[in-house]
Order: C-alpha cells, then structure tokens, then sequence
C-alpha cells in the first residue's frame, strides 16, 4: 500500500511497483482483462493495450473528471459541459509534453498521457497508467526520464493536473514541460460553430488564466500555475494557433514544440481563435533530481472571484495532502461492509475477486451519488436502482437522495425518464418526459429496502416538492408540499390509473418499460388517445411487487390501514390478472410468460407466436416473476422459467430475447435498428443477466447461477472494450458484424449495483424485511469459507461460512444454536434473526 502522497514519492512507488509488476508477470489468475492488474487492495495498473480503455471518475459534489487510460481527460458537472468528452482520437482538450531536446537546437515533444502524439515521437517511448480511487497517475519513460501526471478533484471542487519530471539516468538535463488546456464551458457535450465565438481568455501574468464562456453556462475557469525547480525560459499563450503554429494544424504536428517556444505569447484571445490556455517551462533537471509544475482549475460565476482563485495559489504539499484526504475518505465510505471469499472462485484467485468487488462498490456509489448518468442527465430509474444497494453501506447519503429525486416528480405521480441537477439553484432542469411507465416502480422498491436496513421511518414524514411538465417540454415549479409517504402514494396512484382495468388489469406500457429499446407495445392508431392498451408484463410484475412493499410498509407503521387494504386486494386481483392473460401454454402444456403485448392484445411478445410468427423468450420477464414473489404463488411455473432460461442461455450468459428481432418486425419499436446481437436485441445485456442470476438463485438453483454468473462479470474475460474493473453493461456478439465480446459503455450501468444486491442478498443470502433479517443462504457457493460484515439496522451483522464437510447445515448466532426452517422456493433450510435480537458484531456461523 502507498506510504506517502508526496506527488514524487507517489510516482515513484507506482513507477517501482509496475516495473516490479512487468517483471514477475503475475499468475492469471491475478490479472484483470485488458492489460490491467491490481497493484494493492484498490490501485490499478493500466498497461497499453490495443483494443478497449478502461476510465476512472474523480468527483466532488457531482463535477466529474473522467481519466481515460488512453490519455484524454474529460470535466462534466450536470449539463455544463468543462472539458468534452472525445472520442476515436480527436483533438483533446487537456495535453502534457515532456520536450526532451534532439541535438540540433529543436526538441521532441513527447505526449505525457499518449494524447496527440508527435510525429517526432520515436517508438521507444513506454506508457502506463495507474487508476486510484483518490487520483490518476498517467507515466511516460523516456531517455531516462520518467514524467508522472497526477490528475485529481478536491472535495472543494478544484480540478488539479500536477506534473513531475524525475531523471534516472544519474545525468543533468535540460527539458520543458507544456500544457494544453481548452475547456468548452458550455451546456451541450460537444462544440457548435458559435462557442468560440462566446469564449475567450486571459494570461493575468505571474498569477494564472481566467477562461470564460459568455454563453448558457457563463462560467469563469480561473487556472493557477506553479512549479518547483530551476526554471528559465517561460511562455504563455491564450490562442490555440499560437500552440500549434498554424489554425488548421493539429498539436500531433505543432512545429512551434518541436521549437520549444510560442511565436506570439499572446495574453488576451477571443472571437477569432480557439481561446485556451497554453503554457511552455524550461527546466534544468540536476542528476538524479526532479521538477514539479501543478496546474489547478476550480469555475466561479463571477471574474472577481475566479481572479482571487488564481492570486491565492495552493502550495504542492497542500494538494499532496488533498490526495491524501480524498484517499482517506474513500476508504472511510466503504469499509462499513465487506465481503470476501477464501479460495479460488470464478476461475481466479479470491484476492482478485475481493478487490472486484470493493471496485464494484465504488462504482455503484459514484453512479448514486453523482449528477450525471450517460450525458447531462440522471435517469430515474437508473439513480434509484444504484442508491438500492448503497443503502446497505451508506444508509444517510442514499436516504437523502431518495428524497432529494423524489422532488422531481408531478404532483400526478408521474416520474420523468430523465431529469437533470441545475448550476443555479433557481433553474427549471430540462427533463426528459417521454412517459416510461418503470420510472415510479423503482422508487418504491428503493425506500422498501432503505427502510428494511435503516429502520429509519421517519424518513417517510419528511417533505419535499414536486414538478408540473409534460409532453410539449414546459416544466414549472409546483406550489404543492408534502410528505415522502404522500409522494409513494402519488406514484402508486399513477400507476393504478395506468392498468388496463376494462381488459386485461394489468400495466400498459405506454412508451416503454425498462427495456426501453422495445418501446412499441404502447402504441395505437386511435387518434384520440396518447397511448393504448398495450402491457408491459415487466412493469405488471414490479407493480405486484410494490403493492406487496406498501402494503407491508404501511402494516407496519400504522399508516393509512384503508390503503393497506386496498393495496392486498390490489395485489390479490393482479396476481390473478397475470396468470390469466400474461401466461400462455401451448398444446402440449408448455408454459411462457409473455413479455407483453399490443393494443388490445392484436399481437404478442414473448410467446409461442409473436408479432414475426416466431416463438420467442423474454429474460426479464421470467426473472420478475420470480423476483415480484409471483414465483410463491405458482410454484408450477419454476420448471418452465428454468426452460426459458436455458433456451435464452449463451456463450456471454443469459440473453434479453431469443430470438432476436429482424428488421422488419412490427408493432416492437426501435429495437429493431439494433443489430442483432447488441444491446437489448437478444444480447447478454448484463444487467438483464443478473436478474436473470438473481432469479436462479431464489429458486434454488445457487450452482447454475454461480455458473452464469462466471460468464456476467468482466474479470473472467479475455478480451473486452471496456474499463478492466468494473462492471460494464453488454457482452455483443454477431459474428457478421466482428462483435466478440464487445460492451456499450461501463460505469454507469446498473449491472454492478444488481452484482452487490446478488451478492449481499443471494451469494450471502442477507435479506432483511420491516419485521427482521431472514437468511436465505444458498446450497451451493464455490469457495470452502467466505464472510460478509454487513449493517442492519445500525449494527453489523457478521455472516460467516465454512463447509467443514459435515453434510448437514447449521446456523448459531452470538453462540446460540438457531432452528432453521425449510423453504419450498429456496429448496432449503433458512432462518431469521428478529431485529430485536440483532446485536452488533455478533456472528451468525453458517456450517456444512
């Protein structure tokens, strides 16, 4: 583990372990995908590698710097816009050079992250990259100089990019380091002709630049420089073209560092030009000796502030012990829980699957706890799924973002796909309406389970508001206040107006469900209605499981007994709607459960005769029926879900459909233009799977979804475009097409929260209710030990496994012997702890 954040001694302990790392060249079972391996419990190295980037976010209060281990580097906060994302090698918008002179008066500019390479740039020059949780360590080696750059956010919002150039050839040098820095400053993800236009620059000399977007944002970027060690020539510039030397050249190409020296150093730009900052040192390196130049940005929505910011400069020790502090923190967040297995598991060693997991955590909280989710937006649905499991470590900061997102509903119940987290605390939020009738089920699943850990009750008479909109895009501020409770009443209340009660009872899709790409089935060729009869049976399904939730929550608190009530004979009718109209059989009694259908059931998805004439199995819905508890009242329909299940099986892991949809399939949307192969198109979509895995594990089946889930997570692969250590969201394939393992994205993904709930709930089978802590343990787990330390209700619950090979299990909590009971859908002994029994740090000793 790292001993010191001293920016040189850092690079050094990364640079000593990673030659270390090369030399040995560590078991396979020790290596992550991608070219990448853990250097200690959180810290990755990042070798080159010629397929896929793996990315690490660092973030303060929801601005984000996405550190690429290709070299770019991108700043979002919300739908402001810092630095842009790039993509498939374009120009970036952050660039170091090392200038390491070639003999003849010139230098050779050498890329200290791999961006913009140089055309000078030999083929000697080696790179890696170390991810941190608190920072990122981009290396360069060359000539016998090391160049480390260390990039960062404070928690005060400060992006921080510090450089150290070290010699190791026992030699004086002279060298330059130059920086590139061009923000957008605006409210879009990529520059339009008018940006530049709107932005402008300023070298306020001695002190930094101040940078500004006179456009939406209106943001001042104050960017102070300084440096340690013996500096001689220095030159700044705000014009791109200055930089390059010419306006249509690229900086790959720039002659004017290849000269080491800007033509024109130029202290104002604006209108004509790219306004950036720009900044060449001149150093003199003593053998065996080092220098440090630290560029830090921080944006302010006035100049006097942003000029104050650069005039009053952190020192280095300052922004090593901001490092230190953010390292600090991370590991406060999340040691709360822990989980970890002993022996080899999923084809690796434990060691390697427990720091797996530990990265998993932090992707899920960093995807709950952030402003974006995919662009400039948080999907509704996408933040509560994540804030769901960090509930189980991080009960406060999940409890006030389930509240705070609740503030963004209509006062109808309606919940918006996506909305966005304002700059200005007076800005309406652009939302994105389209009306996909999941968004509420999620809520609801969310605060069952806060409460189930918490026990935190009060939560429920907290206030909050709400937001009118609709589909022509005009959003205002309501005037209506109420209470959390209210808020799930509203949500439950929209969702019963939106059952087919004249047909089918169950839930119309109206633009989609979760699987948003099949978002035909609520279509209709009435021109006097929005939406027609058409079901989303996933959607069916969750609403089962939420009348279920409320019915339980209000039960008891004492809360509205009358809706209570309602919400069992709710229950009681839709269980029997579902049976009715969402099963089908054929002749032979096969049973499938249907993914939905169209208006007034004039075509069918999922079923033995589908839209295109063909059989087709849907995953989420198989899942959900066993996941809404659905699965308890028709235990007759476990043999056919498994059925479902292993026809959706596959090299990747289990498939959305099966088949997948052609081109010219009607009445299912656009899902259709997906190839086939890819994402929601009969693909190993990830997050599907593990509903899928979750599933199998509740039915019994613990061996075949440990089985599958060897196939759903990213450190069993070989070769993948994705980030090494984290959970992306799709495993393509189409051979046509060269897809072989490929994934859309990472990070944002709700497939690493669904891996921690399987993993607390399933693996370790910890499933608390409001009533106490019910013990589902599986019959099967791949490893001889395993533990798992997880807070309940304000203390830890220690769960700690052994097969001793008895053949009988057992269960003894704090010392005592526990009576286990027998349950059909497990297919195995379980038992509970109520929660006045709960004590904290007693260990609960699973036996077989």
């Amino acid at each position: 583990m790292i001993h010191s954040f001293e920016l040189t001694e850092a690079a050094n302990y990364y640079y000593a372990a990673v030659k270390e790392l090369k030399a040995q060249a560590p078991d396979s079972g020790d290596m992550l995908p991608g070219n990448a391996c853990f250097i200690n419990d959180t810290d990755v190295a990042c070798l080159e590698r010629d397929f896929g980037v793996s990315r690490q976010p660092y973030y303060a209060d929801g601005l984000t710097m996405w550190c690429r281990s290709s070299g770019y580097v991108s700043v979002q906060e919300g739908q402001n816009t810092v630095f842009r994302f790039i993509r498939d090698g374009e120009e970036p918008c952050i660039a170091f050079y090392a200038g390491f002179p070639d003999g003849e008066g010139r230098f050779i500019p050498i890329s200290v992250t791999g961006v913009a390479k140089s055309y000078k740039e030999p083929e000697d020059v080696e790179r890696f990259s170390v991810f941190t949780p608190a920072a990122a360590y981009y290396f360069t080696e060359y000539e016998g100089a090391v160049v480390c750059l260390r990039a960062f956010v404070t928690e005060d919002k400060q992006m921080v990019l510090s450089a150290v150039v070290t010699d190791k050839s026992g030699k004086d040098r002279q060298i330059y380091l130059a920086a590139y820095i061009d923000p957008l400053l605006r409210y879009m993800e990529n520059e339009d002709f008018e940006s530049r236009w709107f932005k402008s620059s300023e070298y306020i000399v001695e002190d930094g630049f101040i940078l500004h977007s006179s456009l939406d944002s209106k943001t001042y970027l104050g960017i102070g420089a300084d440096f340690q060690g013996e500096v001689g020539r220095r030159y700044r510039t705000t014009a791109r073209t200055m930089v390059t030397g010419k306006s249509d050249e690229c900086l790959a190409r720039s002659h004017n560092l290849i000269r080491g020296d800007f033509a024109d150093c130029m202290y104002k730009s604006s209108f004509k030009d790219n306004s950036v900052a720009g900044e060449i040192l001149h150093f003199s390196i003593p053998a065996g000796g080092s220098v440090r130049a630290d560029y830090r940005m921080k944006m302010y929505s006035t100049y006097s502030e942003a000029v104050d910011y650069i005039k009053a400069p952190l020192s280095a020790e300052q922004l090593d012990n901001c490092v230190a502090a953010l390292a600090e923190k991370v590991t406060a967040t999340h040691s709360n829980m822990t989980l970890s297995f002993e022996g080899e598991l999923l084809g690796k060693t434990d060691r390697l699957v427990n720091r797996f997991i530990e990265s998993v955590k932090r992707q899920a909280y960093f995807c709950a706890m952030g402003k974006n989710y995919c662009g400039p937006k948080i999907g509704m649905r996408d933040v509560y799924q994540q804030l769901e499991p960090t509930t189980y470590w991080c009960p406060e900061e999940s409890g006030e973002r389930l509240v705070k997102y609740l503030d963004y509903i209509s006062p109808d119940g309606r919940t918006p796909r996506q909305i966005t987290v304002t700059q200005k605390k007076d800005e309406i939020p652009p939302y994105d309406t389209r009306e996909f009738v999941d968004q509420g089920l999620w809520i609801i699943t969310s605060f069952h389970t806060y409460l189930s850990y918490t026990g935190d009750y009060d939560i429920l008479d907290k206030t909050c508001g709400y937001y009118e909109f609709d589909d022509a895009g005009v959003i205002r501020r309501s005037d209506r206040v109420d209470t959390v409770l209210d808020h799930l009443f509203t949500i439950m209340g929209y969702l019963e107006n939106n059952l087919d009660k004249e047909n089918t009872g169950c839930l119309r899709a109206l633009y989609g469900d979760w699987n948003d790409a099949l978002d035909g089935l609520g279509r209709t060729t009435d021109k006097d209605k929005k939406f027609g009869s058409g079901v989303s049976v996933m959607g069916t399904l969750q609403y089962y499981g939420n009348l279920l939730d409320m019915e339980q929550i209000l039960r008891v608190t004492g809360k509205r007994p009358d809706m209570a009530d309602k919400y069992a004979a709710m229950a009681e009718k839709l269980a029997k709607d579902i049976m009715q109209y969402a099963v089908t059989a054929d002749e032979a009694g096969h049973r499938r459960v249907l993914h939905g259908w169209g208006d007034k059931r004039q075509y069918f998805v999922g079923g033995f005769n589908d839209c295109d004439g063909l059989p087709r199995d849907s995953l989420a819905v198989n899942a959900y029926f066993v996941l809404s508890g659905m699965d308890a009242k028709n235990p007759d329909m476990k043999e056919h879900i498994l059925a479902a299940m292993s026809r959706l099986d596959s090299r990747y892991g289990l498939k959305t459909f099966e088949p997948f949809f052609a081109e010219d399939v009607q009445g299912v949307g656009r899902i259709i233009h997906l190839p086939p192969g890819t994402a929601e198109n009969s693909c190993a979509y990830i997050h599907a799977s593990l509903f899928g895995i979750m599933a199998l594990f509740k039915m019994g089946k613990s061996q075949q979804a440990w089985e599958q889930l060897a196939k759903s997570v990213v450190i069993t692969h070989d070769r993948i475009s994705s980030t090494s250590y984290v959970m992306p969201n799709s495993w393509c394939h189409n051979s046509e097409l060269g897809l072989d393992g490929e994934s859309m994205s990472d990070w944002h993904t709700g497939s690493g929260a669904v891996l921690l709930k399987i993993l607390v709930g399933y693996a370790f089978g910890i499933q608390p209710d409001l009533k106490g802590v019910n013990i589902r343990f599986p019959a099967f787990i791949p490893t001889t030990s395993a533990e798992a330390r997880v807070p309940v209700r304000g203390k830890t619950l220690v769960l700690r496994y052994e097969n001793k090979g008895a053949g009988e299990r057992s269960f003894e909590y704090g010392g005592k012997k526990l009576d286990a009971t027998y349950d059909p859908v497990l297919d195995g002994p379980t038992v509970s702890i109520p929660y006045g029994d709960l004590e904290d740090g007693a260990v609960l000793k699973i036996t077989d």
